[in-house]
Formats: C-alpha cells, structure tokens, sequence
C-alpha cells in the first residue's frame, strides 16, 4: 500500500524488516528493487534484482522473469545497454509471455 502511494520510505523499511525475517523471501528482495529503481538508487536496485533472481530461479519462473526484466530497465536507464539486453533476454527464456522483457530485447536488438 505504501508503495502505491509513492510512500517509498515506509516501504523501504518494510521490505527490509521483511528480509531481515526471512532472507529467503525472493519477492521481498524483487521489492526492494522496484523501490530503489523508483527512487534512482541504481546500484541497489541490481543489487536486489540479481538476489531476487537468484532465489526465484528454482520456485518460480515467473518471478525469475519479472526480476530479471527489473534489471534490464534499471540497465537501460543507467546506458548499460548490452547488460539490460541480456538481462531481458534471461526474462524472456524463464517466461516467454514477459511482455515488458520481449519489448526490451526488440527495442536494445542490432537493427
């Protein structure tokens, strides 16, 4: 709810707590991500991506897909197009209905 309202401090401390509980929890990780990519914190937002992926890599494909396609839009708007290329493609091989991971590729491929 605090994310939603763009109350990204609330939420941050939220999501914190809520790995500091359970560091296994791959969507708390895949939050924090989204909400330092929200406020421009690029580093920590790879940083979270990468371990959201890392633990959703063998539960849940789709979850795999949406981290991966977090850290290939944090990629692109930091310029690193080959790293946001390849992470959207990790998107599409773990879910190939990831729409936002398909438009990545189609948008960073060589013409």
């Amino acid at each position: 709810q605090e994310m939603q309202r763009s109350n990204y401090d609330p939420a941050l401390a939220r999501f914190e707590r809520g790995v500091a509980i359970d560091p296994a929890n791959a969507y708390g990780y895949y939050f924090l991500a989204q909400l330092h990519y929200l406020k421009k914190n690029y580093d920590q937002a790879i940083a979270f991506a990468s371990r959201a992926a890392a633990l959703s890599a063998r539960t849940d494909r789709v979850w795999l897909a949406r981290a991966y396609s977090l850290q290939g839009a944090v990629f692109e708007d930091v310029g690193r197009y080959p790293d946001a290329r390849r992470a959207y493609q990790k998107a599409v091989e773990a879910d190939p209905n990831n729409l936002p991971a398909r438009v990545g590729v189609a948008r960073l491929s060589p013409e």
